[in-house]
């Protein structure tokens, strides 16, 4: 059922008017009629199965007709991530929100190329990211509205690790503590800060920052991935070991 976000209040029983690209995509792309069903979300985790009454070029109506029951599940990550190239950066964006996650933080670092940093140079870059992030979310009927932060430096992020509950650092230097053996001693589901990249590495100065921190440095493994694989394979993993990979589909 193709999902689509409002800032309208909505209420059960009532109906509200979609306009601009949502109503040019229910009405010329997915050629939907009145009797077809969407769903339609706030953005802040309630969606509703909605009946289309009418469906115009530049304008669509819906009904209310059913809220989404959801279970309970826990936080996803947020994404700390250093800029690749655009069309890389993009496709880590689109998945990792398909995925669940809601949060994308992009992190400057020492060893982030000057060039790639200019991928979120500007308000129009980050925008067009948010619209991938925004699209990822409409397909996979995440129910939030997914963000993609204004660009931080790696200082700027040790400082911020506080308003998570745990923050953790990937590290191909890291030889003594894997994911498996974190997961085996750790009993708390948490709102958690992932921090992946960049292409060439962290310094060592980082590295220690992290510590001093409290950041907790882990290990993807042997082999060396690159910067999107090892983004999308750790919230792969969180979002599995935290459970919300076990939920059921949602009740409508």
């Amino acid at each position: 059922m193709p999902q689509f976000f409002t800032d309208a209040d909505l209420k059960l029983g009532t109906t509200i008017e979609l306009t601009g690209q949502d109503a040019h995509h229910i009405h010329n792309v997915l050629r939907l009629k009145p009797g077809d069903w969407i769903l339609i979300s706030d953005g802040e985790g309630r969606s509703f199965k909605s009946n289309i009454i009418e469906s115009m070029k530049k304008s669509v109506t819906i009904s209310l007709d059913k809220q989404i029951k959801r279970l309970p599940f826990t936080p996803p990550p947020t994404l700390a991530i250093s800029p690749i190239s655009r069309e890389r950066f993009e496709w880590v964006v689109e998945k990792s929100v398909e995925l669940g996650c809601k949060r994308i933080i992009p992190m400057i670092t020492n060893r982030t190329v000057p060039h790639r940093a200019k991928i979120v140079s500007d308000q129009k870059k980050i925008r067009r990211l948010n619209e991938i992030a925004l699209s990822a979310a409409k397909q996979s009927g995440l129910p939030f509205r997914p963000t993609i932060c204004e660009p931080l430096i790696f200082t700027e992020v040790m400082k911020g690790v506080s308003e998570y509950d745990s923050s953790i650092l990937f590290y191909e230097g890291e030889e003594k503590a894997d994911i498996r053996s974190f997961w085996k001693t750790r009993s708390n589901m948490s709102n958690d800060l992932i921090i992946v990249g960049p292409e060439g590495g962290f310094t060592n100065d980082e590295i220690t920052l992290a510590q001093n921190a409290g950041t907790t440095l882990l290990s993807l493994g042997q082999q060396i991935l690159r910067v999107e694989t090892a983004a999308i394979a750790a919230i792969s993993i969180w979002q599995y070991e935290i459970g919300n990979m076990d939920l059921p589909a949602c009740d409508g």
